[in-house]
């Protein structure tokens, strides 16, 4: 079985700033949830951990499964650009995340992009679960289009419908 987790809370998540590529690392309430996730998963013994290598990932990975992840380019967040430090309640955020009119920017990946590598990245990872429990930590940006990839085009045409909450987990 493959389990995706959405790293824990970090102090940009409260204040809803949006973190991209920006190194920002679990706050006090994310190492709790950390925690709280290794308990569930206590009965878990993963043959394989990743995670992104942006720290809030990867000690998220480390809490929940007792050990250093192997960590994994494709697995980090979608490049933000000059978006990384503003707001997620910015119509530059959301236009961001359109399917309809998505802004570019310089320094910033395409929703295409992003799903290019997020599909190869999970595609493997199920390949590698087969018979065996995995453990990825990812985060929301990369989430967003998982739930695209698997459910399809959101009604509203925006990815933002589907970004999960800190901690949220995927079963695949």
């Amino acid at each position: 079985m493959l389990y995706i987790v959405r790293h824990c809370r970090t102090d940009w998540n409260e204040l809803r700033k949006v973190q991209g590529r920006t190194d920002v690392p679990l706050n006090a309430t994310g190492r709790k949830q950390a925690e709280e996730l290794a308990l569930r998963f206590a009965d878990k013994d993963f043959a394989e951990v990743y995670s992104s290598p942006l720290s809030r990932a990867a000690e998220t990975a480390r809490i929940i499964s007792g050990r250093k992840p192997v960590t994994d380019e494709r697995l980090s967040e979608r490049l933000f650009g000059a978006l990384e430090g503003q707001s997620k309640e910015s119509e530059q955020f959301t236009a961001f995340w359109s399917l309809d009119d998505e802004l570019k920017m310089p320094g910033t990946e395409t929703i295409a992009c992003t799903a290019e590598r997020v599909r190869e990245v999970t595609d493997e990872l199920i390949a590698r679960s087969r018979e065996k429990d995995v453990l990825a930590v990812t985060h929301g940006g990369v989430l967003m289009v998982l739930n695209y990839i698997l459910k399809g085009r959101p009604a509203g045409g925006n990815l933002t419908e589907y970004l999960p909450d800190n901690a949220e987990i995927i079963v695949l």
